[in-house]
């Protein structure tokens, strides 16, 4: 049951992701409090990180640093 939990929730739902981006790209203050504006904010990048699958190291040493990289480009996709 647990398998295939975890392969229909690891589909890409690419439309969504998608959605997300522009609803943060659009997203203003519009009169909203400051916390009200904040919470909005996380929520949606919250949302946004839940459908980002991260790719795990399949070296045994971890050698390769690729969650350090990973990490670096989600930053890099939320400063844009």
């Amino acid at each position: 049951m647990w398998e295939k939990l975890s392969k229909q929730h690891a589909i890409a739902n690419t439309p969504k992701i998608h959605q997300l981006k522009i609803d943060l790209t659009l997203c203003k203050q519009k009169g909203l409090e400051v916390i009200e504006f904040y919470n909005k904010q996380m929520g949606l990048w919250s949302e946004l990180e839940s459908y980002t699958r991260i790719p795990h190291c399949m070296c045994s040493k971890c050698d390769c640093k690729i969650r350090q990289k990973i990490m670096k480009m989600v930053d890099e996709v939320k400063t844009h």
